[in-house]
């Protein structure tokens, strides 16, 4: 997990964890990894809110991104973060299955969590999209 750095007294800036903001997180690894995952990040200040989700699949991310504008009532920025590596083989050895994982959470996952929150974000006029990729 990394660090943010906010700029508080610029205007129009995100709210910084810790100080007024509030994060959700979409978490593949199960409910139980994301609420561990809740109580330790939120014993730190922020609101936390934590919840299984797989990017890579549509239905999924739709129902996260309504629980999360439920609990948040609004969202400043959208992270897309979610990554999965390609199998320990070389690329000619690499199944059509493995492929479509790597395409569904890599490219297709990134479209699925922007469009899922996109009509929140300009319904507001504002708002930042950030895209984290290796």
């Amino acid at each position: 997990m990394g660090a943010a750095k906010c700029h508080p007294n610029t205007r129009q800036s995100p709210s910084c964890l810790g100080a007024r903001g509030s994060v959700a997180i979409c978490h593949v690894a199960g409910q139980a990894n994301a609420r561990a995952l809740q109580d330790r990040v939120g014993a730190l200040g922020p609101r936390l809110y934590a919840a299984e989700c797989d990017v890579a699949d549509p239905a999924s991310v739709k129902r996260f991104a309504g629980w999360a504008l439920e609990r948040l009532g609004q969202v400043d920025i959208v992270v897309n973060s979610a990554s999965v590596g390609g199998a320990d083989r070389p690329i000619s050895m690499t199944g059509d299955d493995d492929w479509d994982r790597i395409i569904g959470v890599n490219v297709r996952g990134t479209i699925q969590v922007t469009r899922s929150f996109f009509g929140a974000l300009l319904a507001r006029k504002q708002g930042w999209v950030i895209n984290i990729a290796s």
